[in-house]
């Protein structure tokens, strides 16, 4: 599983860099979630996203990979809960950080849970994949 966070910045860079990946862990080590926000307090464009990627591997099958994602906005650090860069998204249809979000609400909303949700989806309708005969 890899969890990412980008930012957007657009109109200031090229069209292949659009999508950036900013947080990395070094980055997060050296200038934590205040930092980032300094980093942006530049650009206009504060927009982002959440991605999460889990990867399902079975002997003999090709792996397959799901994709979770959000869009947001990167804001200035805001709240206690959540781990990473939990303090500085803001998702879209939201007011607040996954960091100040109660762990159910982040549960049902975010990239991570997007992500699992597309693997349950998958195995419902796919139960032989991993070796399991469906029951329809």
């Amino acid at each position: 599983m890899k969890t990412q966070l980008f930012a957007f910045m657009l109109g200031m860079i090229s069209q292949e860099f659009i999508c950036k990946k900013l947080f990395r862990k070094h980055v997060r080590e050296a200038v934590g979630c205040q930092g980032l926000f300094k980093m942006l307090k530049g650009f206009e464009d504060k927009g982002g996203r959440a991605e999460c990627r889990i990867g399902l591997a079975v002997p003999r099958k090709e792996i397959k990979i799901f994709v979770g994602s959000k869009e947001g906005k990167i804001v200035e650090p805001r709240g206690t809960g959540g781990f990473g860069w939990d303090s500085v998204f803001e998702p879209e249809g939201f007011n607040e950080t996954y960091a100040e979000m109660s762990p159910e609400c982040k549960d049902l909303v975010s990239d991570r849970a997007q992500a699992v949700r597309l693997i349950v989806e998958f195995l419902e309708k796919c139960p032989e994949w991993i070796g399991v005969e469906s029951e329809n």
